[in-house]
């Protein structure tokens, strides 16, 4: 072979049999002091496609998928990293990070049925998925072998093979986990392993080399052939019982023990004690046994006892199902199984016919205490039930006067709101009727001035005072629209609403209502005047809602906050200025008042927050202001419905939130949230 860097010849080079590994239709080949060559076909060239920038300690080599080169590094300075991995990129190989750079790894079979990898180390025997995910380990309580590990191998069947430097060739059944090292009964011939090579040929045989000098005195050179297909270890084994004692006894019995099959036990024969045995030609009484004992039918795990004896002590009454199994030569258990079933049987009191005629006695004593009780408490029933029928009477009619009342004053409630906003309608409108009165008593004294001047022919006099009298015109017409458009909109809010949300400004139905409460609360008190203070947030456009429902809220909260400023300047005469503020936000708002909220992202919120400086709320009335048929008003003054109304309008109707905050003394401030 002719091994080229680029152009370079080299000529001087170390290559060892577990250097190598099949690559594509080639190999790939390692030398320490040079790199990594590829092989392609029969050419007999091998080209350098991983050069090393230092002198490297390589011991062994893997590949998976024409893909991914592992290269172990058995340099344990710490000067050189531990391991290398490189993957091929579109004919280039680039260095990679993979998990297994970092451990000492002896030996990796990529397995490209199920995409996985089998690693040795030197004390576990590791199964990991295509991402290097742990599926499956073995140690040396799993019959893992010590010692160094190398040379993985599967067969046909899936099983995994392997020697080590214990001079071992061992199989790992994948299906049932257990290991076996071959022995001589098997033909195997004990040889030194280390770092020889292991293939396996087109036919699924296995070959182990030979030969690394070990300073053994004698060395068999050349391969260990191994026929995976042809393997099978002697079954050859079968569990026998010797012996059978109930509570530390012989138990007599009419059969020999090993032909026993069934057995049926009193319920203080609960301890068992069987000594078995292996019937066998390689283990020379070395076998090992394991059973299980199911119960009524239900399934059990597999217990190995150290020796052939199987021990129960206290074992309740139930049927028993006894199953024995001896393990082959090559600690398998698939030998025939040994089967023994027995019943322990349950005490007297534990019959089901015992059961039945203590439950019969038991049910004729109750029966008895039970009809005696019967017809006393029939006696006692007509009385409770005559008792009931009066009581409900009583309570249904009490019910009806309740409904009346409640709904009577309910109606007090939506009259008085209509009372409220009526007049104040009646005040807005009164301004611009105002003004269409007096510019209309106005026009009428100029024209007859202008008729006069008419009449003496002064003609200049006469267009200027139709001038006057055009302007007054328009601003007669004006206020006549601006009543006009008061009257619609005060029919269109107080008319009974279809219930259906409508685009709406909050800003002008905030405003309109606080003027509305406002007027109507002087049309009862013409001495009555208010500071009013408001604060739109013209970020706030129109939000979908009943606007006569809330408008009926705006009107019911600004009621009460000139109610409450009223009472403060009677009781304060001129050392008190009343004042109401209307402010509106919009806010972002956690929807923690409804069920299911936890979690949820911010939503925007419309804010209304309408407060006086009144006398404020007591604070242990807080708690009951939205309570129906509370209030903190005289007598005769209110219904106790109006924030009941105005908090069901708001929660139920609206998805939002009405709040109070007051300090007493002070002032108050309902707080109105509308999802927008």
């Amino acid at each position: 072979m002719v091994f080229l860097d680029g152009t370079k010849l080299l000529d001087t080079l170390i290559l060892m049999p577990n250097y190598c590994v099949p690559y594509k239709n080639g190999f790939l080949i390692e030398d320490d002091s040079h790199g990594v060559f590829e092989i392609k076909g029969d050419q007999p060239i091998a080209n350098l496609v991983i050069p090393f920038k230092n002198r490297e300690h390589i011991s062994h080599t893997a590949i998976s998928q024409n893909r991914l080169l592992f290269l172990k590094n058995n340099d344990q300075s710490g000067t050189y990293p531990l391991n290398f991995t490189f993957e091929n990129k579109n004919g280039n190989w680039n260095r990679i990070p993979n998990p297994l750079d970092s451990v000492e790894w002896f030996s990796i079979l990529y397995i490209e049925k199920d995409q996985s990898y089998w690693v040795s180390f030197q004390n576990e025997l590791v199964h990991y998925n295509k991402d290097f995910r742990k599926m499956k380990s073995y140690d040396h309580q799993d019959g893992y072998p010590d010692g160094y590990t190398f040379n993985l191998l599967a067969d046909n069947a899936g099983n995994i093979w392997f020697n080590n430097t214990l001079s071992q060739i061992t199989r790992l059944n994948t299906s049932t986990g257990i290991f076996y090292s071959l022995s001589e009964v098997d033909g195997y011939q004990k040889q030194p392993y280390e770092w020889g090579p292991a293939l396996k040929d087109g036919q699924g045989n296995l070959y182990f080399g030979t030969g690394w000098n070990t300073g053994t005195a004698k060395l068999n050179w050349g391969l260990d052939r191994i026929f995976p297909e042809r393997f099978a270890p002697a079954n050859n084994f079968q569990v026998y019982l010797q012996n059978l004692a109930i509570n530390q006894q012989p138990f007599p019995l009419s059969v020999g023990v090993n032909s026993l099959q069934h057995l049926s036990l009193g319920h203080d024969e609960n301890n068992i004690k069987i000594e078995s045995g292996i019937i066998d030609f390689y283990t020379k009484g070395k076998g090992k046994i394991r059973y299980k004992l199911e119960a009524d039918g239900k399934s059990v795990d597999w217990q190995y006892p150290q020796d052939h004896t199987i021990r129960f002590d206290g074992l309740p009454p139930a049927t028993y199902r006894l199953v024995m199994q001896a393990a082959t030569a090559n600690n398998e258990f698939n030998s025939p199984e040994k089967i023994l079933t027995f019943v322990i049987n349950p005490p007297l009191w534990q019959t089901w016919w015992f059961r039945i005629l203590s439950a019969i006695a038991l049910f004729g004593s109750v029966y008895a205490i039970i009809q005696y009780r019967s017809r006393s408490l029939k006696q006692q029933n007509v009385q409770l039930e005559e008792k009931v029928a009066s009581r409900t009477r009583e309570l249904k009619h009490s019910l009806e006067n309740l409904k009346a009342t409640q709904t009577q004053l309910i109606q007090q409630e939506k009259m008085a709101s209509l009372g409220e906003l009526t007049a104040g309608i009646a005040h807005e409108i009164q301004n611009p009727l105002n003004f269409v009165n007096n510019f209309s008593d106005v026009n009428k004294e100029l024209i007859e001035e202008m008729k006069q001047e008419l009449s003496k022919g002064n003609i200049g006099e006469a267009q200027a005072i139709a001038e006057d009298i055009a302007g007054n015109e328009e601003k007669i017409n004006h206020h006549g629209r601006r009543a006009d458009s008061i009257v619609k909109g005060m029919l269109q809010h107080s008319r009974i609403g279809s219930g259906q949300k409508e685009p709406t400004d909050i800003n002008a139905l905030a405003d309109e209502y606080m003027r509305l409460s406002y007027h109507g609360f002087r049309a009862k008190d013409n001495s009555f005047h208010a500071r009013l203070v408001t604060d739109f947030d013209p970020a706030l456009g129109k939000i979908d809602i009943i606007p006569q429902d809330i408008g009926r809220v705006l009107l019911n909260l600004c009621n009460n906050a000139f109610f409450a400023v009223g009472e403060r300047k009677k009781r304060e005469k001129l050392e008190f200025e009343p004042t109401i503020s209307v402010a509106t936000r919009l806010i972002s708002s956690q929807p923690h008042s409804r069920p299911g909220a936890a979690g949820e992202s911010l939503i925007s919120m419309a804010q209304i927050r309408i407060k006086d400086n009144g006398g404020g709320i007591p604070q242990k009335t807080l708690p009951k202001i939205f309570q129906p048929f509370f209030t903190t008003k005289p007598t005769g003054q209110g219904t106790g419905l109006g924030l009941s109304l105005a908090y069901d309008i708001v929660t139920k109707m609206h998805a939002g939130e009405l709040t109070v905050e007051s300090k007493e003394g002070e002032s108050a401030e309902f707080i109105i949230l509308l999802p927008t």
